[in-house]
């Protein structure tokens, strides 16, 4: 069972429908903003943020990115793999990476995502590359497509 979890949805939701969605055994724990995430890790509504203030090192913190903006995605990855402390809090991340390749091509992303972020190039070799590194630094990382 989890101590916490945290939500963040951009999407206004009505808020009666959205807490009787959620399960009663985990309604005292759930910390739900219906705002927008952001990228940098001193705003209020920076995942990386609240896992620097609320995670030790003991504990177990499981990390799903999933917004469909590389323009937030990106850097926040970037932070959390530059970031000693966030790689020791973090035991697994999950993350849905659009990056160039045949598949995201195929399913509707085309040629919207950019070349390179920062200092990542957005394609197959370089994604793999930075999930590896994460692995190596013992962050149990998974990608998908």
């Amino acid at each position: 069972m989890f101590d916490r979890l945290f939500g963040w949805e951009y999407t206004l939701l009505e808020p009666n429908n959205f807490w009787q969605c959620v399960p009663d055994a985990v309604k005292h724990i759930y910390h739900f903003f219906n705002v927008p995430i952001t990228s940098h890790v001193t705003d209020p509504h920076s995942p990386l943020r609240h896992i620097k203030a609320t995670a030790r090192e003991e504990d177990f913190v499981s990390f799903k990115l999933d917004v469909d903006t590389s323009s937030v995605e990106i850097p926040l990855v970037l932070e959390l793999v530059a970031s000693s402390e966030l790689m020791r809090l973090v035991d697994e991340f999950f993350f849905e990476l659009h990056f160039r390749c045949e598949i995201m091509r195929h399913c509707g992303w085309g040629d919207k995502m950019p070349e390179s972020m920062d200092w990542l190039r957005l394609d197959r070799m370089n994604t793999l590359l930075l999930f590896s590194d994460m692995r190596h630094k013992g962050i149990r990382a998974h990608i998908w497509p």
